[in-house]
């Protein structure tokens, strides 16, 4: 009867083969299922017949079942983490683009920074006096408007001036050259600037140097 039932339904056999291939849960289910079918029929088929699957046989296929069940859910453990560690990998890919489109010019950037320093150094120190004469003035002009096209050009691309006399100190942004006790002033207050610092997107290019005030 059992050898019966296994060989003589090739739908059977075909279920069988796919549930135990493809480690399919669901065609496991309509395997057994399918084997239910065949032995209510044909022990209704043939009258007086009261045999059954021998019980080591059910427990094999529970096993069987049990362990496709677990695989099955082993396999989706990693399918998700899987997907969980590309999100991360996307997300970081992401991130390292961003970061290249806006802080690729930063070396170039700093190079920068000392042309700047020049031009303002130029223009402040021309004594008022000289600038009576027309060369010059002229000549002041054309530094001045120079160092303000450069700062346009500086705004532009995400590069911001940093000029924090009269506010509190922070060392996220500014660096303390020295400090002086001013009686009238806040301490930890800026009260000078001796080089200006500039930031790339919020980011420090150069802190400010600075003087600040000190507590007594």
């Amino acid at each position: 009867m059992r050898l019966l039932l296994r060989k003589s339904s090739p739908d059977f056999v075909t279920c069988f083969n796919v549930a135990r291939n493809k480690r399919d849960e669901l065609t496991w289910n309509i395997y057994q299922h399918l084997n239910s079918f065949h032995v209510r029929h044909y022990s209704s088929a043939v009258p007086g017949n009261s045999e059954k699957p021998p019980i080591e046989e059910l427990t094999k296929l529970k096993q069987a079942n049990l362990k496709l069940t677990e695989s099955v859910k082993t396999t989706e453990d990693k399918y998700i983490r899987a997907l969980a560690e590309a999100e991360n990998v996307r997300q970081r890919m992401m991130k390292q683009v961003g970061d290249a489109k806006q802080f690729g010019i930063q070396g170039f950037c700093k190079d920068l920074l000392s042309v700047a320093d020049t031009l303002r150094l130029a223009s402040e120190n021309i004594p008022a006096e000289h600038l009576e004469n027309t060369v010059v003035k002229s000549m002041h002009e054309g530094l001045k408007l120079t160092e303000s096209q450069l700062m346009q050009v500086f705004e532009k691309h995400g590069v911001k001036l940093l000029h924090p006399e009269g506010q509190k100190f922070d060392p996220n942004f500014h660096e303390a050259v020295f400090q002086q006790s001013m009686p009238e002033k806040e301490a930890g207050t800026i009260f000078v600037v001796t080089k200006p610092g500039y930031t790339l997107n919020e980011r420090v290019l150069r802190p400010a140097l600075v003087g600040v005030v000190k507590q007594d």
